[in-house]
């Protein structure tokens, strides 16, 4: 079922779609470690449709559950900071799954956070599904909206976990204060030995203003670009890397 499964340490995805059912998004570690930084994108599925190990931060990203009773999220995280969603928005494709999934369950060592989320399609009261293999490390949630920017009810939300399989057991704060929060940046969960920065790569530098030099058109270099795209009367011409193109 995995639309992608990944296997490596410093990946970067900036607007992507990932559509699926079970498993949709499956990281791996490579090394001990695996860490994945997404900006934007949409991620769809029905059960654990997110679900492996490694550090992923999630900036803006849109999730959609496509079933009743489905799961978001199944970690297993052996790493240091597991899954972060920060700014995402969580829709469903049928309104009769609202209040019907979960934010996630535990793989074995689970560690999820949700921060400020939009949640136009909520999950059920408790939030978390209390077994799956092994009680989770952290489960955490803080600033969650609903589709009008009213704070999502979370009195109801599960803070007591077991394993079925191992037998393991925990007692978390699963609601969050911006305290509990605050550690949980961009910059702490990937910036591993380092010093990893992703948005250097995603960011989107200006336009530049071109010139004409005999047989070509020239612009100012700017050592943030990693290309230029050259477009010819509104469609699409070259990708080119110095700050010159040939007529």
């Amino acid at each position: 079922h995995d639309a992608l499964m990944t296997v490596g340490d410093k990946l970067v995805y900036k607007n992507v779609k990932l559509l699926s059912t079970q498993d949709t998004y499956y990281t791996k570690l490579s090394g001990g470690k695996g860490r994945s930084y997404w900006e934007g994108g949409q991620i769809e599925g029905t059960v654990d449709f997110i679900c492996g190990d490694g550090d992923v931060f999630f900036e803006g990203t849109k999730l959609v559950m496509r079933r009743s009773g489905g799961y978001i999220t199944a970690s297993q995280n052996n790493t240091d900071w597991g899954y972060v969603f920060n700014n995402a928005t969580i829709t469903v494709t049928n309104s009769s799954f609202n209040g019907t999934f979960y934010l996630g369950r535990s793989w074995g060592t689970a560690r999820t956070v949700f921060l400020n989320t939009k949640m136009i399609a909520q999950p059920t009261a408790e939030g978390w599904q209390k077994n799956m293999n092994s009680a989770p490390k952290v489960f955490g949630e803080y600033n969650s909206k609903d589709g009008n920017g009213n704070a999502v009810n979370t009195s109801k939300r599960r803070t007591y976990f077991d394993g079925s399989k191992d037998g393991s057991t925990a007692t978390l704060k699963t609601v969050w204060d911006a305290n509990d929060a605050a550690k949980y940046t961009l910059q702490n969960v990937l910036k591993g030995s380092d010093n990893w920065d992703p948005t250097k790569l995603t960011a989107q530098v200006s336009a530049p203003k071109i010139a004409q030099e005999g047989a070509e058109i020239v612009w100012a270099d700017d050592n943030n670009a990693r290309a230029w795209v050259v477009f010819v009367n509104g469609k699409y011409k070259a990708n080119v890397v110095a700050p010159s193109f040939s007529l």
